[in-house]
């Protein structure tokens, strides 16, 4: 059988795009109107400020690295806002809601992507995917990887769309369930992975709705993960 790095790194060169095929993704969305517009707005200009600002000053690996910083800072300025914000939908307080949610992650895992781990927030959610699963599944055939594989944003349309089908009829209302726009980095190495995993478990900590980490019942640890 192949080997499952070297496969992975095979079809990133092979497809080249944003969302690297076979890739672990860190992923936040959010309910509709969670965050004002007028302070995403803010965090939208501070950002673009922040990317040319370092477009004018580095070239090549400096830049890169100062472009995945200012990224990894916009995610925690958005998840800030998510966690202060005390207005707005908590959708995921109600625990059908919430289990929803969780159901669907599952749904899809060893299929589409190894879930490693996730946390349900009021009115956010923090998921962590290993996509390369797929690789097996399609018996590393270049033919039905091109024609097959779930792109990250093919699994958070399933995802998203299901989640807000069966969350709008628990809630016995309509409308627009998830803001559009996700917010998804992919994992450089075995230590940004540790660190990405410590970052989505306390997040309910971060909150102030626990003390540890593993009392919150919809927090989720892979076994496997090696956390």
């Amino acid at each position: 059988m192949a080997n499952k790095s070297n496969s992975k790194q095979y079809y990133r060169q092979k497809f080249p795009h944003i969302q690297y095929l076979g890739d672990t993704f860190f992923v936040t969305f959010r309910l509709h109107g969670s965050i004002p517009a007028i302070e995403l707005a803010r965090c939208k200009r501070n950002y673009q400020d922040r990317l040319l600002d370092v477009q004018n000053k580095y070239q090549s690996e400096i830049l890169n690295y100062s472009k995945f910083e200012i990224h990894r800072k916009h995610l925690l300025e958005i998840d800030n806002l998510l966690h202060s914000i005390r207005h707005g939908p908590t959708f995921f307080s109600n625990e059908n809601c919430a289990q929803i949610c969780e159901e669907q992650f599952h749904r899809f895992d060893n299929e589409f992507y190894k879930l490693l781990a996730f946390t349900i927030m009021n009115n956010h959610v923090h998921l962590l995917i290993d996509t390369s699963v797929q690789f097996e599944m399609l018996e590393f055939d270049e033919e039905r990887i091109t024609n097959e594989f779930q792109t990250l944003d093919r699994i958070l349309k399933r995802i998203k769309g299901a989640t807000a089908q069966y969350c709008n009829r628990e809630l016995n209302r309509s409308g627009q369930f998830w803001e559009r726009e996700s917010y998804d980095t992919y994992i450089r190495n075995e230590r940004m992975l540790g660190n990405i995993i410590t970052y989505i478990l306390n997040n309910p900590v971060k909150a102030g709705l626990i003390a540890n980490w593993q009392e919150y019942r919809w927090n989720y640890l892979a076994t496997n993960s090696g956390i």
